[in-house]
């Protein structure tokens, strides 16, 4: 294929080659009328001239199109541009795991590289796309280590047409789990298998298997057991069980979905969960289609009950670590009763009447139930309010439509996830159906997942559509910040309304569940944090416009479990 930098294809002015694979190469784009750059990744002109090809391929583009998720790299367009067939995607200026490899990585970021991709492959799944070319060469890194997850474009649809009539020829020998070597049907379980085979190159900075030929490399991977996994001090052996599994050679002994894989991860990461490791790890006997294998919890013990090591058949089965119970001393009453009985003779005696007091006092002996544990959120201070105009606390996904551009904002076990990957930009979403107000107040639970601390999160109000807001947001560190930002035609500008405040009412740290609420009326603005007022100012340009979700920068996750807006 000739040289293409320095040429446009459509809109897409080419730069500079970036990547070149089997099937196409990858060119690193400017996109003027977004002032942005993209990765386009421009197919071979003889693929482009084979029709049945073509419509095979545009079926397939158009449904990984339609994967939106953080941990998948977007699809913005698919077409043919002045002759050549080409896929234009988001562009991660931070390169792939295999560069960042060459450097030793820690098997705590290996850990949350390996989740984040697991995460990816699961909401796949689930929507019936197979990866099956799982490698650290299509796993793409932005800032702060926030792993992507390329080259959908050859994915296996399951139960539908795809590019090959078979899995041999899809796939890297040193990664392809042994039923995609042989041929055989593969399911979501072989992209399992390759994410085990990257997580073992991240502990160990080697593959499992290597042959002199790809061949040899897949004979290895088909009949030859698993290589020890030598893991460095410090690293804990639960690794090596969570390995073996992914890499089970059945794929009736593997993890059964990438959400149980992620569980594993996740597992080992948070000392709060723990596995039940039998004593030895034999491999089961192959089995045609079994069901996959039901997660088992293990209840909390019941009161005076010790709490018993657990063993189970499976030896990566996840069990519920107890929380520590004190045994409750059962109260002797009768010792009570009588200093009672003589309480109540000494009372008689000086004219008071028992009688009055004996259901009080046997009310206090009355044993009470064992308490019952429930979340309390914090309640805001009281604001004079018309009516909830907007609330969602995201249990049904389907119930209300959010602004989504380049996957960065997803649904997923009740919360509504953001996550702001493209390099050096910020990130916002809102409600789709919402109507343009100036005077509202707004409250959301938001919490970090991860990211740099000194990098803001929260809720933003009067966003006219072209560039002017104001975004009320807390920091990691435990201070808040009210800023404006302006369009005066030029680059956005940013200000400060209220500048970086330490606060008590914010709590620090990831994970900390903060309510902001933010009531804008007028010119005034009021800033509460978990309930307590933490400033009043006002706007001098008060405008209609809308509000939602933002994050601050590059790199930043975070979950919303709540979203209300109300009317003054």
């Amino acid at each position: 294929m000739e040289p293409l930098i320095g040429r446009t294809l459509g809109q897409y002015q080419i730069v500079e080659d970036i990547g070149r694979g089997g099937m196409a190469t990858v060119y690193r784009a400017s996109q003027p009328t977004l002032h942005r750059f993209v990765a386009i990744k421009v197919l071979p002109p003889v693929l482009s001239m084979d029709e049945q090809f073509l419509a095979r391929f545009r079926r397939e583009a158009m449904v990984v199109a339609n994967l939106a998720h953080p941990n998948i790299l977007p699809v913005y367009d698919f077409g043919n541009f002045d002759g050549y067939v080409a896929i234009v995607m988001m562009y991660v200026a931070g390169g792939t795991l295999r560069q960042k490899m060459l450097q030793p990585i820690d098997f705590r970021l290996a850990n949350r590289i390996a989740t984040q991709i697991a995460e990816g492959l699961d909401y796949a799944h689930r929507r019936g796309v197979i990866h099956r070319d799982i490698k650290p060469n299509n796993i793409l890194m932005a800032q702060h280590d926030w792993a992507v997850l390329s080259d959908f474009g050859i994915a296996h649809l399951a139960n539908r047409e795809t590019l090959s009539n078979s899995g041999v020829g899809i796939g890297t020998a040193e990664y392809m789990s042994p039923e995609q070597a042989l041929g055989d049907p593969v399911d979501a379980r072989t992209d399992i298998y390759s994410l085990g085979v990257v997580l073992y190159e991240l502990l160990c900075g080697r593959v499992p298997f290597h042959g002199q030929s790809p061949i040899a490399t897949l004979h290895q991977h088909i009949y030859e057991p698993l290589p020890a996994l030598t893991l460095q001090p410090g690293v804990p052996a639960l690794y090596q069980m969570i390995v073996a599994k992914a890499l089970a050679k059945s794929p009736a002994d593997r993890f059964q979905t990438a959400s149980e894989l992620r569980t594993a991860l996740e597992a080992a990461a948070h000392p709060s969960v723990m596995f039940s490791v039998a004593d030895t790890l034999p491999p089961r006997s192959r089995q045609p289609k079994p069901e996959p294998p039901s997660t088992t919890i293990t209840p909390a013990p019941a009161r005076n009950t010790p709490v018993k090591p657990v063993k189970t058949a499976d030896p990566m089965t996840l069990v519920s670590r107890p929380a520590v119970a004190v045994p409750r001393k059962r109260r002797r009453i009768w010792p009570l009763f009588v200093l009672l009985l003589a309480g109540m003779v000494l009372l008689a005696a000086v004219g008071l009447g028992s009688v009055m007091i004996l259901p009080e006092i046997v009310a206090r002996l009355e044993l009470a139930p064992a308490a019952t544990v429930t979340a309390v959120r914090p309640t805001p201070t009281a604001v004079p309010s018309g009516g909830v105009l907007f609330s969602d606390d995201f249990a049904d996904p389907r119930r209300n439509e959010w602004f989504n551009s380049d996957s960065q904002a997803t649904f997923q076990g009740g919360k509504l996830i953001i996550a702001s990957i493209q390099d050096g930009r910020s990130f916002r979403t809102w409600p789709e159906t919402q109507p343009n107000r100036q005077d509202l107040i707004v409250e959301a639970d938001l919490s970090k997942v991860s990211g740099p601390e000194n990098y803001g999160y929260g809720i933003f109000v009067r966003d006219t559509g072209t560039g002017d807001l104001l975004f009320f947001s807390v920091r990691g560190a435990g201070s808040f910040r009210l800023e404006r930002l302006t369009n005066t035609g030029g680059e956005p500008e940013w200000s400060d309304v209220i500048p970086s405040t330490p606060s008590e009412a914010v709590k620090p740290g990831d994970a900390a569940v903060n309510r902001l609420r933010l009531a804008a009326i007028g010119p005034k603005l009021t800033l509460w944090v978990n309930g307590q007022q933490v400033a009043e100012t006002n706007d001098v340009h008060p405008v209609s416009g809308r509000y939602g979700i933002m994050v601050g920068a590059t790199g930043i996750v975070i979950n919303c479990s709540q979203f209300t807006v109300i009317k003054p």
